[in-house]
């Protein structure tokens, strides 16, 4: 079924601890839709502790799909307090190197990231408001 509230709803109803990751990469493939893919992102992977290592493992998918979804868990381990500087910099660096070029499916994700770093982080804001221009 490819009615898009519908799906909206049901990424809000899932038991977020029943899914698997498996499960849910296929469910995101089943996707072309990047707000049905934003919302299964924050509603059903916020909570989850291996963040960081489905983002390393997300961001260098040759899935367009899957990448906007690394680069929302980047975003909710920053509003989390999880990033340390390294990694930031880490983070930065791949929005600096790959963002003109990016596929617009996880374009906009990588650009809301960099905006969100910039915003929590002074020290780094002016990097960010320079990459982003």
């Amino acid at each position: 079924m490819n009615i898009f509230e519908t799906r909206i709803l049901a990424s809000n109803l899932f038991d977020r601890n029943k899914l698997e990751i498996p499960y849910l990469v296929n469910l995101v493939k089943l996707t072309e839709t990047g707000s049905i893919i934003d919302e299964l992102s924050f509603q059903i992977f916020y909570n989850r502790e291996d963040l960081l290592e489905l983002f390393d493992q997300w961001v260098i998918s040759n899935d367009s799909r899957l990448k906007r979804i690394a680069w929302n868990l980047a975003i909710i381990l920053n509003h989390r307090n999880r990033l340390d500087e390294i990694t930031i910099n880490r983070i930065i660096d791949i929005i600096r190197t790959n963002l003109r070029e990016a596929d617009s499916m996880f374009q906009f994700s990588m650009n809301r990231c960099l905006c969100e770093i910039g915003i929590k982080h002074e020290k780094y804001t002016k990097r960010c408001i320079n990459i982003g221009e």
